[in-house]
């Protein structure tokens, strides 16, 4: 069984700093940070490649958008269990950033991850698209509800706040409902709403 990641405690310092809630220690698993903290954060990591892949899968991101010549961390993690930090670097004189980091050993298959940009006060200054952490199968789990924002599929939102549509032989659910979806992420889908998984199996919580 991999460790949990040693979370950062001065990024703990930033979230209490910044009046999100209360701090990433991945050894108080109460202390969650909500999607909502992270939408907070205006910019967006304009490239990553690939979006899912199982630990160890190397990453490329880049972005444009952030400040000129200014020291950056960029750290990796999941809501509820924090982030760390995996890379140092300054951005060039026209606020570029390129580099390729690898996902840790840690990450889970049952939850979407991050990619985060802070400055070396460790304010937020940008942060990714989920990164679908898969095991070695390509398999992904997520836990959440049925809702009805899909339009061509029935459509779960995770407990990460991302939004999933399903596809393949789903079973009649009605919103509300607590399952586990165990799939594939689809390369193409007819659905047209959040991230699209091909599934294998589907369990309901009571």
């Amino acid at each position: 069984m991999t460790a949990r990641p040693q979370t950062i405690r001065r990024f703990a310092w930033w979230v209490l700093a910044v009046g999100f809630g209360p701090g990433l220690a991945a050894q108080d698993r109460g202390h969650v940070v909500p999607e909502t903290a992270l939408d907070s954060v205006g910019r967006r990591i304009e490239f990553m490649s690939p979006r899912s892949g199982p630990p160890g899968t190397v990453v490329t991101l880049r972005t444009a958008n952030l400040p000129g010549a200014t020291p950056v961390r960029i750290g990796v993690g999941a809501i509820r269990f924090g982030f760390e930090e995996v890379a140092q670097l300054m951005t060039s004189n026209r606020g570029e950033l390129e580099l390729t980091v690898e996902v840790p050993a840690w990450a889970q298959h049952d939850l979407a991850h991050f990619f985060i940009v802070f400055d070396f006060y460790f304010v937020p200054i940008a942060l990714s698209h989920a990164f679908h952490v898969t095991d070695q199968d390509g398999i992904i789990q997520r836990e959440g509800r049925i809702t009805d924002e899909g339009v061509e599929c029935l459509a779960l939102r995770g407990d990460d706040d991302v939004l999933y549509t399903l596809a393949g032989d789903v079973p009649e659910l009605t919103k509300g409902e607590t399952v586990v979806v165990e799939g594939t992420l689809a390369e193409t889908s007819f659905c047209m709403q959040g991230t699209t998984i091909q599934v294998r199996e589907i369990m309901t919580r009571l």
